[in-house]
């Protein structure tokens, strides 16, 4: 029988945020010892693995996003009604910026959460001729039946993973902030049944060695069907990894209670924590201008002749790139009984 296709989604939540550890982690889950430059715009790498002698090879498609919400418009060509219902998404995030992050995280989860729900309702539509309202399957199966939060939680469509990375610079913040930034973590990530870990970026020491190897190990679990890793969670004084379902909003516990969080009896504990978290930490305004920052954009420095070459050579690489993708497509049909896959 034929193995599905993975699509594993590396996204990068904050703009300009580089050096965040996350084409590290990239290159640990696909076991490559290479040096990792920056992300430009959406990369693609895969990797093959046999699960056994009897079983055909399943194929992870990764896909990496980098400068934020600025270009993620691209995840429009991984988001479709035939690869959705093998999707996951993994969102990384810098800690040392907590004035940037919640917005970032929020608005993303928002948007991928709105196109997934989309695609699944296109295949669902021509699958049956039909339409319905789209449920969270994979994910509410992943959770137990009797938790007691499990009526109480937004489930995300599809698997959802939230690195936090950086830990080792969040910790010079002070220890209230640190623990009020870590509570608010863990409240978005069980309230979309998504698993958190946390982590440095540098990965120079035991502890990052280890934590790597959860997350790893996890990404197996959803990408290549291996055991799910059993492993004790650790909610707090220390670096976080949580599995969906670990977690529980008594022992999250509510935040600060001060003045403007009772401003409307009619709030939910989401809002609650939203305000909270804003509030703490007034967040940077968000921008998808391809633009923002960028002095090549700037009349005072035009150059005709330099542009109508970049012009050209953009045209270039353009065709360059469309070969590429139908070489790639190519190589990609399967070529004997163990390696058939299917993918968008």
């Amino acid at each position: 029988m034929a193995q599905p296709l993975w699509d594993l989604v590396i996204k990068q939540s904050r703009l300009k945020s580089g050096n965040i550890g996350k084409s590290t982690l990239i290159n640990n889950f696909l076991e490559k010892n290479e040096v990792p430059r920056k992300t430009l715009a959406l990369e693609f790498n895969f990797c093959r693995r046999n699960r056994g002698p009897c079983f055909p090879k399943t194929v992870v498609h990764l896909w990496e996003l980098g400068g934020g919400v600025k270009f993620s418009d691209l995840l429009d060509v991984i988001v479709t009604k035939n690869s959705v219902e093998k999707l996951c998404i993994v969102i990384v995030l810098d800690l040392s910026k907590p004035t940037e992050f919640w917005t970032y995280l929020t608005h993303l989860i928002s948007s991928l959460e709105s196109s997934i729900n989309n695609a699944l309702e296109q295949r669902w539509s021509q699958a049956n001729g039909g339409s319905r309202k789209v449920e969270s399957n994979r994910m509410c199966r992943m959770l137990n039946a009797d938790h007691p939060d499990r009526d109480l939680m937004a489930i995300f469509p599809v698997p959802l993973t939230i690195i936090g990375s950086k830990y080792d610079i969040f910790l010079n913040l002070n220890l209230e902030r640190r623990a009020f930034i870590t509570k608010s973590l863990r409240f978005v990530a069980h309230f979309h049944g998504a698993a958190l870990f946390v982590c440095s970026s540098m990965f120079t020491n035991a502890v990052d060695t280890s934590m790597t190897k959860k997350i790893r190990d996890y990404l197996n679990y959803l990408t290549f069907d291996t055991s799910i890793p059993v492993t004790s969670p650790l909610l707090e004084g220390g670096p976080l990894h949580i599995l969906p379902g670990q977690d529980s909003f008594d022992s999250i516990g509510l935040p600060p209670s001060e003045s403007y969080l009772k401003q409307s009896d009619e709030s939910t504990p989401f809002q609650l924590w939203e305000r909270a978290f804003i509030r703490r930490f007034p967040q940077v305004p968000i921008s998808k201008s391809a633009n923002d920052n960028d002095p090549g954009a700037d009349e005072q420095f035009a150059e005709p002749e330099v542009d109508a070459v970049r012009q050209l050579k953009d045209e270039e690489f353009e065709r360059s790139r469309r070969q590429s993708e139908r070489f790639m497509q190519v190589r990609m049909q399967p070529t004997s009984v163990d390696e058939i896959v299917f993918g968008a």
